[in-house]
């Protein structure tokens, strides 16, 4: 849909506050979510309201539209993590197990699994196709506030109210990497870049961090499955020389890029996550910046690559773009009103 530059529109329909939107990859409509227990869909072309789900009992708290579109989820207050689709007024799938509130929900790559952040401190992992919970992460010592997939989906980063985040492999349900930082306030958005190198987090206390995940990367076991055609691979090619070096010229070389287990997405589903070997990596202790004795812990031992501070405004999300261009976002905050005064490091 064509709007208008420096132009906006007011889509008016939920009683409450709204406390999340989501936009299908189309960009033809979009999700919101809000204190009067429902959801909404938005048509972006006519600017009005579709639909209106109901189900979820209490205020929801999260939206996300799956990255092929049709189907999204949500997140309430109900302690419940439900699958819809746009042409059902009813939820398809009712994900329960958490303890406490659901704050946040997120699609993995393939579309065959969603991720639950609870304030109950936990991170779950749901087969679309059974509704079981297949992985259950444990270890925040707050509630967890939001989650991001690597685009290879091999590893998942959550974020909590404590300003901790956490790095965990999928294939062995164990925790790679964590990087405290309270001392910049609670993390509201995660997400990686579209390479899955990099990890950029959106914090209460007025800065975006990026966060080098290669280390985390280099430590999830190869991909057997891509190890496999690699070999292969090189049999070809060892195959084809030979043929070649013999006179055969009609011999073609095989593909010598092969498949990297780190940078393949698998859509078979549960088998491919149980088939990896598990992997028990050290994970990074103490607080970033200021700790609780007094001493600074050096930042680039966690992966820390660069803070970048706003001064007076809180970040409430940011975004890679395909081009790798970040995008961050939050509150206007007029420094001539505020009481604040700009952190300083």
């Amino acid at each position: 849909p064509y709007i208008k530059p420096n132009t906006f529109h007011n889509l008016i329909g939920h009683s409450g506050s709204v406390f999340g939107v989501s936009l299908d990859p189309k960009n033809e409509f979009a999700l919101s979510c809000g204190e009067d227990s429902t959801v909404r869909l938005w048509s972006l072309d006519t600017l009005s309201n579709i639909v209106v789900y109901k189900g979820h009992q209490f205020p929801v708290w999260d939206c996300c539209f799956s990255p092929l579109g049709y189907y999204f989820a949500t997140a309430s207050h109900d302690r419940t993590a439900r699958l819809w689709s746009t042409e059902h007024a009813f939820p398809l799938r009712v994900f329960v197990g958490h303890l406490s509130d659901v704050d946040c929900v997120e699609f993995h790559p393939n579309c065959n699994y969603i991720a639950s952040g609870s304030s109950d401190k936990t991170v779950r992992l749901w087969d679309i196709q059974t509704g079981k919970n297949v992985r259950h992460f444990v270890g925040h010592r707050s509630g967890v506030s939001c989650l991001s997939f690597s685009p290879n989906g091999r590893i998942l980063a959550s974020g909590s109210t404590n300003g901790q985040i956490m790095i965990w492999d999928l294939a062995s349900a164990t925790k790679i990497q964590s990087m405290p930082c309270s001392a910049l306030g609670s993390v509201y958005s995660l997400d990686f870049s579209s390479d899955g190198n990099m990890l950029a987090s959106a914090h209460h206390g007025n800065a975006v961090c990026l966060w080098d995940m290669q280390n985390a990367l280099k430590s999830l076991p190869l991909d057997p499955h891509s190890e496999k055609n690699e070999n292969n691979n090189k049999q070809q090619q060892n195959q084809d020389q030979s043929q070649k070096e013999e006179g055969n010229s009609s011999g073609q070389l095989g593909d010598s890029s092969g498949v990297n287990g780190i940078n393949n997405t698998s859509s078979s589903g549960v088998g491919t996550l149980e088939g990896l070997d598990e992997t028990n990596s050290k994970t990074g202790g103490g607080s970033l910046f200021p700790s609780s004795n007094g001493k600074r812990v050096d930042a680039k031992k966690l992966g820390l690559l660069h803070t970048a501070y706003t001064r007076f405004t809180p970040v409430y999300n940011v975004t890679f773009t395909y081009r790798n261009l970040l995008l961050a976002a939050g509150p206007f905050v007029n420094p001539s009103t505020s009481n604040k005064k700009p952190r300083k490091w």
